[in-house]
């Protein structure tokens, strides 16, 4: 039977929402006598906070009242003191008779202060800054009126003018206490509280007197209504048996034609699935066609029906898949376990499991889904199992996954370097222009490479959705060798790298996308700089053939590469296990990249590498009059 909290989501349809319009998330039986108890809380509710937002402003305003005058009579006393000590020119007797106010309790900071001099007197003699009357004579006359101030903490706050025959006047600063009135609003605020919760206990009394006894006819009622709705699922219409005895019966009821209903679609999936007719094509021929797998197991995990899907995914044979026990195959235990758990109920009605591992994929291995949803029976618990190979899924995850990773850890080095220059370039402004100039050509490079990266990641994602094309036009090599000079010429000598471009005399005019061609060498020059010690060489040559081809040979002393590597290092990526690389940064899509740019333009690109010797990459693209001899 559906549980209560079942029962009351299922309410929550657009359909009872049709019926009952706005009223839904109340239980069936309960929305009438709700409708009393709020009228009767919101009433309740109003008078309470009417009533303690008047008492609680009512007490505001007498303890302020009170606090003020109470503060002034003790200023007024201080005052008329103090100016009797003054006149005498009884320093000790002043800060004496300060110092015993304070003793009394109820004042936090006195004080006799000569402004614009400093203070004369105070309970707290580290406050005091003026040893003798001699100073007065260079007071300045403040305002001739007492000043009185509330603070936020229920203190207040008197400064109050002293008249005396010295030069100048003087000013009591006087601060209290809070006293005890503060706790007054507390008490009438708590006393407000109690109330409220008093009344909201009466009201549920109230409540479950009226539930009890209209709640079950009253929920009755609603789900008849439902019903003539047309919403006929019985977690949809059965009501909470704590309305009464009615309640329970309609539940009964319900139950009885669910029993009824499911038992007739057992009947029908016996026949349909389990039952092979010869005549036409039947739900299980249908169901052999899916790519989906599909399997039926009993409640010991005992198969009953199979699709070849299944069959497949799982590498059972089709003639004796049935009846065979899957605790005796080579499914996955964590799948096994997910199986028993829904066919148990232990794990509820449902169940979703994923198995395999990703990093199997490579050794022909798949990740599969099995999503279990269980069937209840007359004479048997019966499973059905939907299993679906998410392998590439996956993998298309763990590619994105990757390149977020790489672009963030890409993109941060030029950022970061164009900040800091920036900040520099700011700094120096045009008092230092040589500061300036070096802080202008870092920006720049750093924005080229952040350009370049930001491009790497646009073209593999093309790659990645088969959209990657190129704009074939005249290319120009001298105008991109340039290019590639101003590059990466002071890249190679912060490095002591030697850096040298062997071209022909003549270059021809090729045909082909010169930004995506550049794109390439981009990240042939530029990897070949990257993992080439200080002091080494890295040499460009370009030669071309009797049909135009243009070979470009991009050669480097570096760390090398493992041949066994190297029909790796294309991948998309994928970066090699040396640990000389590891402060080395990288986002493993340049030669990707660069290999595919070349086989749309018909080339290809090639490595030649050993390790700790260097390496060699060969970048191929035909020109035109090869294309041509090949198009025909």
């Amino acid at each position: 039977m559906p549980s209560e909290s079942e029962n009351t989501l299922s309410t929550g349809t657009p359909l009872i929402q049709r019926i009952f319009g706005n009223r839904i998330g109340l239980a069936r039986g309960e929305k009438f006598v709700a409708a009393t108890g709020m009228a009767f809380v919101s009433t309740l509710i109003f008078a309470l906070v009417t009533l303690s937002v008047l008492t609680t402003r009512s007490a505001d305003e007498m303890k302020t009242d009170l606090l003020t005058s109470n503060a002034i009579q003790l200023s007024t006393v201080l005052a008329s003191q103090a100016e009797i000590r003054i006149n005498e020119r009884d320093l000790s007797a002043l800060r004496r008779l300060l110092l015993d106010a304070a003793s009394a309790g109820n004042i936090e900071q006195c004080s006799v202060i000569v402004p614009g001099v400093g203070v004369l007197a105070s309970a707290d003699s580290k406050e005091t800054t003026i040893d003798t009357f001699d100073d007065l004579t260079a007071a300045a006359a403040p305002a001739s009126a007492r000043t009185v101030d509330l603070l936020e903490d229920g203190r207040v706050e008197i400064n109050e003018p002293l008249r005396t025959a010295e030069s100048g006047t003087l000013v009591l600063k006087l601060v209290t206490v809070p006293n005890q009135a503060a706790g007054f609003v507390g008490s009438i605020r708590l006393a407000s509280v109690a109330v409220g919760v008093t009344g909201l206990f009466a009201m549920l009394w109230i409540y479950r007197r009226f539930r009890s006894k209209l709640g079950g006819i009253s929920a009755v009622r609603d789900s008849l209504i439902a019903f003539g709705g047309g919403e006929r699922r019985t977690p949809c219409l059965v009501v909470s048996e704590s309305l009464g005895v009615e309640a329970a019966i309609w539940n009964t009821i319900l139950n009885e034609r669910e029993a009824v209903r499911q038992e007739s679609m057992n009947n029908e999936i016996r026949e349909s699935i389990l039952m092979q007719t010869g005549d036409g094509i039947g739900v299980a021929d249908a169901c052999n066609a899916l790519t989906q797998g599909i399997m039926v197991v009993d409640g010991d995990l005992h198969v009953l029906y199979a699709n070849g899907a299944a069959c497949s995914f799982l590498g059972f044979a089709r003639d004796s898949v049935v009846g065979l026990n899957l605790h005796t195959t080579s499914i996955d235990p964590v799948a096994i376990e997910a199986i028993e758990g829904v066919a148990s109920g232990a794990a509820g009605a449902r169940g979703n499991v994923e198995v395999g591992d990703l990093g199997k994929i490579q050794d022909g291995g798949t990740i599969l889904r099995f999503s279990i949803a269980q069937v209840p029976d007359a004479e048997d618990t019966r499973s059905i199992l939907m299993i679906q190979d998410i392998t590439q899924q996956r993998l298309s995850d763990e590619s994105r996954n990757s390149l977020m990773a790489q672009a963030t850890h890409e993109l941060r080095t030029p950022l970061t370097n164009i900040k800091l220059y920036v900040e520099e370039a700011i700094e120096a402004g045009s008092d230092d222009e040589a500061i300036r100039d070096t802080a202008l050509n870092v920006i720049n490079k750093e924005a080229r490479r952040l350009e370049r990266v930001i491009s790497d990641m646009m073209s593999v994602s093309e790659i990645e959705a088969g959209s990657l094309s190129i704009r074939s036009g005249d290319l120009r090599i001298d105008q991109m060798v340039d290019d590639l000079v101003a590059d990466y010429q002071p890249q190679a000598k912060e490095k002591s790298i030697a850096l040298d471009f062997d071209l022909p005399p003549k270059m021809p005019v090729l045909q082909g996308d010169r930004d995506r061609i550049g794109q390439a060498l981009h990240n042939l020059i530029g990897n070949a700089i990257k993992y080439t010690p200080e002091g080494g060489k890295v040499r460009v040559g370009f030669e071309f053939d009797e049909d135009d081809t243009m070979r470009v040979e991009v050669s480097d002393t570096g760390i090398g590469i493992d041949p066994a590597e190297c029909s790796k290092i294309f991948e998309k990526f994928y970066r090699a296990d040396d640990r000389r690389i590891v402060d080395v940064t990288g986002s493993g899509l340049g030669l990707a990249l660069a290999r595919e740019i070349a086989r749309l333009h018909g080339g290809d690109i090639t490595v030649d590498s050993a390790i700790d010797q260097g390496s060699t990459f060969t970048l191929t693209i035909p020109g035109t009059a090869a294309t041509q001899k090949k198009a025909a």
